[in-house]
This record gives structure tokens, sequence and C-alpha cells, in this order.
């Protein structure tokens, strides 16, 4: 498949391993990052990450730190990026949107949203795994997680055990 089709999201294996592995390092409180994409990049192919200290005071939801959201935000314009996604982890939970996760969502930005939601599950039973979901029309859609050899630069900003 196409990381020009719009249902499919790209990740390189090395992105997915990353990924994963921030998830891993920190349960089994839930991880959260930011997806960045170049401007010039196809909207679902994701090049670069950047993983965010977890604000919530509880293990099983996560906040992103507003102040640290700006910091990325304009680093990313500054070298013509863009953010374009979230990403968090469900340390004991398989990797689909939970009540909590679209309330939040629909709190921040309405019924529908652009951005692109990884989820990392860590069940054990399911074994690891990351989904992709697109908020339309109120509702969570799944999308297809396509694989790329594309090296990616992962972004070493915050570590998600600062």
């Amino acid at each position: 498949m196409s990381s020009t089709n719009a249902h499919c999201v790209t990740l390189s294996p090395v992105l997915r391993e990353s990924i994963l592995d921030a998830s891993r390092s920190v349960c089994p409180r839930e991880m959260c990052g930011l997806l960045i994409s170049s401007r010039e990049a196809d909207d679902n192919l994701f090049t670069q990450w950047t993983p965010m200290k977890n604000m919530a005071r509880d293990a099983e939801s996560f906040r992103l730190d507003p102040r640290t959201y700006r910091d990325i935000e304009r680093a990313s314009w500054a070298k013509d990026w863009q953010i374009v996604g979230l990403v968090h982890s469900h340390p004991l939970g398989i990797a689909m949107p939970s009540k909590r996760d679209l309330a939040c969502v629909r709190e921040i930005w309405g019924e529908s949203s652009s951005w692109t939601y990884l989820i990392c599950g860590l069940k054990e039973s399911a074994g690891s795994e990351i989904r992709a979901w697109k908020l339309s029309g109120g509702r969570f859609r799944e999308q297809t997680v396509c694989q790329t050899q594309k090296i990616e630069e992962i972004s070493p900003g915050y570590s998600p055990n600062d």
C-alpha cells in the first residue's frame, strides 16, 4: 500500500521501535508525545516524533505540558516542520481509543481533526502493537499502519522520563 493512500499511516521500523521502547520505559504510566513531519511530506508519512513528559497525576491517562508543546511547535516551524499527530500508550491495554481518549480529543478539537492519533498497546496477552486513528464525525476511525524503510530523525528533545 502506498503512503499516498488516505487511510494508510506510514511508519518506518525504526520509528515504530522507538515508540514501543519509550512506552515500555515508563510503564505502568502512559507515555505521550507528538508526531512531526515536513510540511512538504505526505500527510500520512511520519518521519519524526518527540516523546514528552506526561503531566497527568494518575498512571492511566496522559496530559501534555502546554509550555513544552509550544516549544516543540516553535522549533518545528523554524525547521519548516509541523506537528501532525499525537502518540500515547495504553500500558495495560490494547491500542484502541478509550472513552477518556475520545472525550479529551473532542474537548480540544471538537468533532473532527486532521491529526493522526497513534496508540501503543502493551497488553501482554495481545502483544505490543501500534494502531492509528483519525477523529471524524465525533468518532475515531482506524487507519492502516504501513511500513517504509525510510530513515527518519528521532527528535532528542524531551525524554518521557524527565
